[in-house]
C-alpha cells in the first residue's frame, strides 16, 4: 500500500538497455480482504474458504492445481458480517498436491496457498 514507482528496462541481444518513463502508483484501499483455507493441509475431503470482506461485496474465489489449470471457481456475496465461508464442491477429493487460492474482488487480491496430501 502507498507510493510506489516503477520503471522497466528493455535490454538489447547486443547488451545496450534502456529505461522507461517512470510512472508512480498510488495504491490505496480502503476495502480490507482476508481469505483463510481450512483444513490447510488437507486431505482433500471438506476443504473450506473463509472469506471476509466489506459488507455485501462480490467476490470472485478461484482455485488453482500446480499447473494452472482452474480446478473450482464461484462467486459469492458477503453478508452484513462482512464475512462467508465456501466449501469446494470438487465432485469427489481433489487429488494430492500444491493449490493457490485466489480471491478477488473489484478493488483487491489475496492469493492462499493450499497443501493436499
Amino acid at each position: 500500500m502507498g507510493l510506489s514507482y516503477y520503471r522497466l528496462k528493455q535490454t538489447d541481444f547486443n547488451g545496450q538497455y534502456s529505461y522507461s518513463q517512470l510512472v508512480a502508483v498510488d495504491y490505496n484501499t480502503s476495502s480490507v480482504l482476508e481469505v483463510n483455507v481450512f483444513p490447510n493441509p488437507s486431505d482433500g475431503t471438506n476443504t473450506s474458504i473463509s472469506v471476509t470482506s466489506d459488507s455485501d461485496k462480490e467476490i470472485l474465489v478461484v482455485v488453482y492445481n500446480s499447473i494452472g489449470e482452474e480446478t473450482f471457481s464461484k462467486i459469492a456475496v458477503t453478508g452484513g458480517n462482512g464475512e462467508t465461508v465456501i466449501a469446494i464442491d470438487n465432485s469427489g477429493k481433489l487429488a494430492p498436491g500444491v493449490y493457490l487460492v485466489t480471491a478477488s474482488t473489484d478493488d483487491s487480491m489475496v492469493n492462499k496457498k493450499l497443501i493436499v496430501q
